[in-house]
């Protein structure tokens, strides 16, 4: 149980020729009482120069105060950058920063880095050719090495059947906090999520009984062991091209290549997390359905694996207030297995159908079902059904839904049901009298 209360200000100011330089400056003060209560005040502003059509600057500044039980840091972050548009093919950005934290009773932390990328687009005479290149440097030194470092709401993204590897190594691991984007939920390790160590690196990786979804984003709270004069150095270079072909056809390649280094050989232990990851595939598009296949490489440092992946949709039928979609991906992982991860293989099918019937002018009639097929080599083979419907009713700024869903998951060793009504009640609360000028 929380209470949370917090205060916003924000200011936006527009200026120079047809206003199309920008000043903003955010504060947000967050005061929590409860379970978990996180205190916060986050100030930031952001200066964005147009100096020509072709030509911006940008400059940003933030400080960030954060208290989560016994956890309290202070950041201070810098940035500068340029933004250049050569004509409508070549958009190029360059970016500098630097942060530090500072945490009582913890260790303390110097980043800095830089972010340069290109893209470009241009027709040809076979459709549309496109390509993305760019690198990213940071260093980062730990001071007070004696004590822990402090992390807090790391981003985590969950994706089955892959572990999801926080960003530090050396995790305490009973200090890991797990909750929702929006901090309403908190998920508790066995019953949502594994912890899995892979030498000094820790992952996560979901529950199919709890309550974390694949590919849903979490923040992740912990403290983890640091080294007195602990030098990081990151370089990682991504590139992607595609064809878009006029036919429907769009071939396409991309890679990452990441490079990590450490200053101090004391450190014998340490292993950097190297990434060679390549990915070439193809997508058809047609008016109504599309297919592709991919073949990804992904030699990882930690957790090697090679996959192929098959995915498709189509529009079964469509009608004016009618439209009944379906979705498939099939995919096949062959992991090479590293540090304490044993090798394994895994196949991965998933299949829905989506309805959607419109009813009245503000009455709407939607249904999705959902099917996954999991067969691992280490944890068995999982069948997992998920039907939902619901009837919405919108009346001006007020949205009203009854809602059914019922759930399956059938696992090696468990089968669990579920089935749940809801009946749900949403104002929407208007912008009054903005003007953006």
């Amino acid at each position: 149980e929380t209470r949370r209360d917090y205060l916003v200000f924000r200011h936006t100011l527009r200026f120079g020729p047809d206003n199309r330089s920008l000043w903003e400056t955010d504060a947000r003060f967050q005061d929590e009482r409860g379970d978990l209560a996180r205190d916060s005040l986050d100030i930031k502003s952001r200066l964005r120069l147009q100096h020509t059509d072709s030509f911006a600057t940008e400059y940003k500044i933030q400080y960030l105060k954060d208290a989560l039980d016994q956890l309290e840091s202070r950041t201070w972050r810098g940035e500068a950058g340029f933004t250049h548009q050569l004509g409508e093919a070549l958009t190029t950005t360059v970016q500098l920063y630097g942060l530090q934290q500072d945490a009582d009773e913890n260790s303390d932390l110097s980043e800095w880095g830089t972010l340069a990328n290109a893209s470009f687009q241009q027709p040809n005479e076979w459709g549309r050719l496109s390509a993305n290149l760019s690198y990213n440097h940071v260093n980062i030194d730990t001071q007070n090495g004696s004590q822990t470092g402090v992390v807090l709401s790391e981003s985590v993204t969950f994706r089955d059947p892959l572990p999801s590897y926080l960003a530090h190594t050396d995790v305490d691991k009973p200090s890991i906090i797990v909750t929702d984007a929006t901090r309403t939920r908190t998920y508790l390790v066995g019953r949502d999520y594994y912890i899995i160590n892979a030498g000094r690196y820790v992952a996560l990786m979901r529950n199919p009984t709890g309550n974390i979804s694949d590919r849903e984003t979490v923040l992740v709270s912990y403290t983890y062991r640091a080294f007195s004069n602990y030098d990081t150095r990151r370089d990682r270079v991504d590139f992607r091209v595609q064809q878009d072909f006029d036919n429907g056809w769009s071939p396409y390649y991309a890679a990452s290549i990441q490079n990590e280094d450490i200053n101090d050989a004391r450190f014998l232990t340490y292993r950097a997390r190297n990434i060679n990851r390549h990915r070439f595939g193809a997508t058809y598009r047609q008016r109504r359905w599309s297919a592709g296949l991919e073949y990804e490489y992904n030699d990882d440092a930690i957790d090697p694996y090679q996959a192929v992946h098959l995915n498709g949709d189509i529009v079964l039928w469509q009608h004016a207030r009618n439209q009944l979609d379906g979705q498939g991906t099939f995919s096949r992982y062959w992991f090479d297995g590293a540090e304490q991860l044993d090798a394994r293989n895994t196949n991965l099918l998933d299949l829905g159908l989506s309805y959607r019937h419109y009813l009245a002018r503000y009455l709407e009639l939607s249904a999705t079902t959902r099917y996954r097929y999991e067969d691992d080599s280490l944890y068995g083979i999982t069948h997992g059904v998920d039907i939902s419907t619901g009837l919405e009713w919108r009346i001006g700024y007020f949205t009203m839904s009854f809602e059914a869903e019922y759930d399956l998951l059938n696992l090696p060793d468990s089968r669990d049901d579920g089935f749940s009504l809801w009946l749900k009640l949403r104002r929407d609360i208007p912008v009054i009298a903005r003007n953006d000028r």
